[in-house]
């Protein structure tokens, strides 16, 4: 009896002020160094009468959403983390959060003078615990009304195997790892399509080939020895420079999948490595090279062929390599 009773009392004594979602001098506590809070949210997640809490934090180059669920104990209450979930690094401003009915709003502005404003959508799972989106609706339009806007929606929940144009399937364990899914089928549809004799694309892929390379050297990643060659040459001679990074069969296997073909992450390291070797998947035995410009596209330093936050690379590389090799 003495035991309930002063679990009674505590309650009583702290029981409003722990039901309270962590203050912002709790959550700072819990940033690594060169993060910092940039945005947070109190609600019900779970529809146990108690306030959860969502918050994104900041860093160099990640941007992550996470989510704490009010835990309630014998004597008080507590917020367990959930879980991280990977948003663009490189918003335009700080993200819009809401909780209505135990679904998790965020709306993010993203990108440059092609913005994408990002409606995610998520709900709590509770058997997997944590996190899932369950929808998302995005309009892309032009800051220079250079193009109209397009909307787009779909629903697409962390975990969902769907079936590639090859007819692959694919395990999605990351909805932020979405750009090499469209990539792959476009990959697979060129080759198909018009049997070319070699193959390059180019694409702001990932942010680990930025912290390999800084913003200096776009990633090379290639099957074909002479294509990576003529590629460098190119890159040397129009100062849009390449660096080559592997590709083999034991980065490969990191993105097999016991419930699919493959996943489409790799896991936390090498992940510029593992998107290209994603990609390798889709292009069969064509000659092909894959360029990751994601560090020398947008916000690269100052140069002579690069004036702006935009800075085209890629344009005169190619043109170069056609000039070289394509031209009678």
């Amino acid at each position: 009896m003495r035991g309930i009773i002063v679990v009674a009392l505590s309650l009583a004594a702290n029981g409003t002020q722990a039901m309270q979602p962590p203050g912002d001098a709790q959550i700072k506590a819990d940033l690594s160094r060169g993060e910092e809070l940039e945005t947070r949210i109190a609600g019900d997640l779970n529809s146990d009468g108690v306030d959860d809490i969502a918050y994104i934090v900041r860093g160099d180059d990640k941007r992550t959403l996470r989510v704490r669920l009010a835990d309630k104990g014998k004597i008080d209450f507590s917020h367990a983390p959930l879980g991280m979930l990977d948003l663009d690094a490189y918003p335009l401003g700080a993200a819009e959060m809401s909780v209505a009915k135990g679904v998790l709003v965020v709306k993010d502005l993203t990108g440059g003078t092609t913005a994408t404003m990002a409606t995610y959508r998520f709900r709590l799972d509770p058997e997997a615990g944590r996190m899932k989106l369950i929808g998302l609706d995005a309009t892309m339009y032009s800051r220079t009304f250079a193009h109209d806007g397009s909307e787009l929606s779909w629903n697409l929940l962390t975990g969902d195997v769907i079936t590639s144009m090859s007819g692959q399937t694919i395990e999605v364990l990351n909805t932020d790892a979405e750009g090499r899914l469209v990539l792959a089928d476009v990959l697979w549809y060129c080759n198909d399509r018009f049997q070319p004799k070699f193959m390059v694309n180019l694409a702001t892929l990932t942010g680990a080939i930025m912290v390999a390379l800084g913003q200096h050297h776009a990633g090379l990643f290639s099957n074909d020895d002479e294509l990576a060659a003529r590629l460098s040459d190119a890159g040397r001679v129009t100062q849009e420079k390449l660096w080559r990074m592997p590709l083999g069969g034991e980065y490969d296997k990191l993105i097999d999948s016991k419930n699919a073909d493959m996943k489409n992450i790799g896991g936390r390291y090498g992940g510029s490595i593992t998107a290209a070797q994603f990609l390798q998947r889709f292009v069969k035995d064509t000659p092909w090279a894959h360029l990751d410009i994601a560090g020398t596209a947008m916000g690269a330093p100052s140069s002579e062929i690069s004036q702006s936050w935009g800075s085209g690379f890629g344009v005169r590389l190619l043109d170069r390599l056609v000039r070289d090799h394509c031209e009678a």
